[in-house]
């Protein structure tokens, strides 16, 4: 018994670690000083659940450990939820219901990024689920959706080369922004 609990409670650890990185790479600058994401906490929000998809993604190909370390990354975002949404000071009955509705959008987004990135023409569906949930409905330069586009190609491909011990063991390495390609769809799934 001892045993299964030291491995979940390395599991979870893990999981913290992986989140962390997320949110990290999440609140790098240049997304939006340069790519325009709105910096505001629905902006900074997107930018969580669409580095959480792309870590998702990559664990599927882990098998069992990997479902593991999924179930502890989602565990790891949702805990964070909670306890941002208590910091801002959301009443204590309010917040379950957001969690839930932040954790729907975890999976929506999810849903809709993989359906884009394995359309047979990714690059139009992809920026326009960026626009769509990154960007805003009113979103006006769809220039700055397709540069963002670009960085979630470059930075799957990246995390597809990551050997899988060190994903496993909580290190991600996600590229700069500025090193995804400037045209063409190099990376792309």
């Amino acid at each position: 018994m001892f045993r299964w609990l030291r491995h979940r409670a390395r599991t979870q650890r893990i999981g913290r670690v992986l989140y962390d990185s997320i949110v990290a790479q999440s609140r790098t600058e240049v997304f939006y000083q340069e790519l325009g994401v709105p910096d505001t906490m629905e902006g900074r929000f997107e930018l969580i659940v669409l580095h959480t998809y792309l870590v998702l993604e990559r664990l599927r190909r882990e098998g069992d450990v990997g479902q593991a370390l999924s179930r502890a990354l989602i565990e790891a975002f949702v805990a964070d939820m909670d306890a941002s949404m208590r910091e801002i000071g959301i009443a204590d009955l309010g917040v379950p219901r957001r969690v839930k509705r932040a954790a729907a959008a975890l999976f929506e987004r999810s849903r809709a990024y993989a359906a884009a990135q394995h359309e047979t023409d990714p690059s139009d569906a992809l920026p326009k689920a960026l626009g769509e949930h990154v960007y805003g409905q009113d979103f006006a330069n769809p220039n700055l959706a397709s540069q963002l586009a670009r960085y979630v190609h470059h930075a799957s491909a990246a995390l597809d080369r990551q050997s899988s011990q060190a994903l496993l063991d909580g290190q991600l390495a996600f590229p700069g922004i500025s090193e995804a390609p400037t045209s063409g769809q190099s990376g792309s799934r």
